[in-house]
């Protein structure tokens, strides 16, 4: 028998400081835990700290974390989580199947294998890891192994992974637009590649593509089902090449297809990337660029032409591959590809011939589609009139006057206006730059019809509003003097008042686009009155992230796979990084943005200082602003310190030159790589990085305290 002489308590949890005899049964230490610490745990069943830490959770402070912390503790938790340290997750542990002799998956090779016992737990994360695995199978093999597999299996497979599924289960970031900048400063190099496009949406359509290859070779057809994932799964990775693959591949090897109208909505979302999925959650992926009409719906004066060129050029240069096709030697944008309105009337005059056009989910991405080219007439005459009965006084606007007939009037229809027809509305309507007729057109069917303007909706307005108000995209407008494109400086405040107005609860997001529209018109102290909220997120996402990783500790200490735990720690790990980027790029601007002609001005002898003390742990360190007389530098050596840049990637590019000999600009674009406590860089064990660093630190990689650059070429 062993004495429980000290004992530790994590979300509820319990475990043991003192490790058992080897070989000791799972059960007789489950007794012992049940037995010894009854009391103690009812006692302190909210604790979340070691018990002999007199210290609570809210005074621990980064400056005096060697104070609160000892090292007798450090061991404890360093031994309470060796304790089962051989065991990955994942792959060993109780909540693993293993095939029996006489099981008919036996006959296949090991990766495969390990995907039919993935297939029947139905976990999707696992059968992506195991998944990954199956290029070590030759073609011949697979080939031969599919043949004898059951044909509702490889069905199976495909349904398990389809993106639409599986995008809450297995992406962490699902939701959020990772932007170069936030790629750069958390390293997510891990979760999205150059081009700004999850991994592991890519890694998914290869392991399908070498699946498919082997299947047709064995000379089986690929059913309508499996084209629809595979048509999904093209749409996730932005690859409007390998969705149109996968449509005449379909048109030539199924019939069955005519009948099925979700494949005509959901090939014209992955070949246009209608879907926020589809566009990584970019809105400015999506927005119509003056430079895509000209020669296209209209032209432009040359010189102008050659500003948004060279407007284009040194945005390029900032953003990366981020945008660029991929299939492409050149630096081309994905979004020229669908600015030819030939190729999306095709499609829908090819649906409208089969009798489809009564499926309202392929009139939204229709509309979407439409909106991308710039037809805004043929979005108002043949679809909002012909199916929804909503007849827009003018088709076009050009002017920011209205007269009175342009009210909106309705007719009778065979469709009903719903909220899905508001978010297409606004993304058709917001891409072109039209965000006052998206607001009228939503503001009526609300009125009409008797419905609550979502908060997905409202978001999407103001996020529109935000992209079309701020650089580059007004300036291109403002380039082709198409002024009456650019929203009004304050619209992103006045969407806002009317959205809260409204009785909808703005999001973390919402405050995030209000403050940047404000800091755009330099009125600084506007902001004070918002900025506790973003502070709340982001206290309420850490309490949220210390939870799930204690959860995760104990996963991990037991030596078992729970996705739900693990998703759940991946996803606010994300968050949690997420918004401390977003509420530090507010600072910076603001801090940047300072400007003072008197020595006795109140911006900087009071605001700013009080700026820097009530949001120290976000502005960055030193601090540096500017005043009447110079800059003022602020460095905080009990603080975290400034970004410590690790290597830096210069990435060659190719941009075409507009000139008869079609000769090409190679210029170097650099990518940096930060190691500081907030990132989302490396994938070192718990056990290495400590109780402090586990629990406050999204980082888990190792971070050297004077790294030396290095430079990549």
């Amino acid at each position: 028998m062993f004495d429980i002489t000290l004992m530790i308590t994590f979300g509820g949890r319990r475990a043991l400081s003192h490790t058992p005899p080897k070989g000791t049964h799972s059960r007789i230490i489950g007794i012992h835990l049940h037995q010894n610490s009854r009391v103690a745990i009812l006692n302190n069943s909210s604790c979340r700290t070691f018990y002999a830490s007199p210290v609570s959770k809210a005074s621990v402070d980064p400056a005096h974390a060697m104070n609160i912390i000892s090292s007798e503790e450090f061991g404890l938790f360093r031994r309470f989580l060796d304790l089962n340290a051989k065991q990955r997750p994942g792959m060993t542990g109780p909540s693993i199947e293993k095939l029996s002799s006489t099981d008919p998956a036996e006959q296949f090779a090991r990766p495969l294998r390990n995907i039919l016992l993935a297939l029947r737990l139905g976990d999707p994360r696992r059968l992506l890891i195991h998944l990954r695995s199956i290029f070590k199978i030759s073609q011949p093999e697979l080939q031969e192994a599919l043949a004898t597999l059951p044909r509702t299996t490889f069905t199976e497979i495909l349904y398990q992974l389809d993106p639409h599924r599986i995008c809450n289960e297995i992406d962490p970031t699902d939701g959020a637009n990772i932007s170069h900048g936030m790629f750069q400063i958390l390293g997510m190099g891990s979760y999205v590649d150059y081009w700004g496009i999850r991994k592991i949406y890519v890694d998914i359509l290869e392991c399908l593509n070498y699946l498919v290859v082997a299947l047709k070779a064995t000379g089986q057809a690929l059913h309508a089902e499996e084209h629809l994932c595979l048509i999904r799964c093209a749409g996730a990775t932005s690859d409007p090449d390998a969705a149109r693959w996968v449509w005449n591949d379909m048109r030539t090897s199924t019939m069955g297809f005519l009948r099925q109208t979700e494949i005509f909505s959901e090939y014209m979302s992955a070949r246009f990337l209608t879907i926020p999925l589809y566009n990584s959650y970019d809105k400015s992926r999506r927005v119509l660029h003056p430079r895509d009409l000209h020669k296209n719906r209209t032209s432009f004066y040359f010189k102008n032409v050659w500003r948004l060129d060279r407007l284009r050029q040194n945005v390029r240069m900032k953003n990366m591959y981020f945008g660029l096709n991929k299939r492409e030697n050149q630096a081309k944008d994905l979004r020229r590809k669908m600015r030819n309105m030939n190729i999306v009337a095709r499609i829908y005059l090819f649906a409208i011939t089969k009798g489809k056009t009564r499926q309202e989910n392929l009139l939204y991405n229709s509309m979407i589609a439409f909106g991308r080219v710039g037809c805004l007439r043929y979005i108002g005459s043949f679809i909002l009139r012909r199916n929804f009965g909503i007849h827009l006084g003018r088709l076009v606007f050009e002017e920011r006057s209205f007269a009175p007939s342009d009210d909106i009037t309705s007719v009778p229809a065979h469709l009903r206006p719903s909220h899905k027809l508001m978010r297409a509305i606004v993304d058709a309507y917001g891409s072109n730059g039209a965000i006052d007729v998206a607001y009228q057109l939503i503001d009526y069917i609300s009125k009409k019809e008797k419905l609550k303007i979502p908060q997905s909706v409202w978001h999407d307005l103001l996020e529109w509003t935000y992209v079309l108000s701020s650089r580059p995209i007004s300036t291109m407008w403002k380039i082709v003097m198409w002024d009456f494109k650019v929203p009004h400086p304050s619209a992103v405040e006045l969407l806002f008042r009317a959205m809260v107005e409204d009785g909808v609860e703005p999001r973390f997001e919402a405050y995030v686009l209000l403050i940047k529209s404000i800091l755009a018109r330099n009125q600084l102290s506007r902001i004070f009155p918002f900025m506790p909220k973003l502070v709340e997120y982001y206290d309420d996402i850490c309490e949220r992230y210390d939870d799930a990783a204690i959860e995760y500790a104990h996963m991990v200490q037991d030596g078992v796979f729970i996705k739900e735990i693990m998703r759940r720690y991946e996803r606010t790990r994300f968050l949690k990084a997420k918004i401390w980027h977003d509420i530090r790029w507010i600072c910076h601007n603001f801090l940047s943005r300072v400007r003072s002609h008197r020595l006795d001005n109140p911006l900087t002898t009071i605001t700013v200082p009080n700026f820097v003390h009530e949001f120290n742990k976000f502005v960055p360190n030193p601090i540096k602003y500017r005043t009447s007389t110079g800059y003022v530098e602020l460095f905080d050596p009990a603080g975290e310190k400034q970004h410590q840049t690790a290597i830096v990637h210069h990435i060659p590019m190719k941009i075409p030159r507009a000139d008869r000999a079609q000769t090409e600009l190679i210029i170097q674009t650099k990518r940096a790589e930060l190691l500081h406590n907030h990132s989302l860089l490396g994938h070192l064990p718990i056990t290495k990085l400590g109780l402090y660093t586990f629990l406050k630190s999204t980082s888990r990689a190792r971070i050297r305290r004077r790294p030396s650059p290095k430079v990549i070429r």
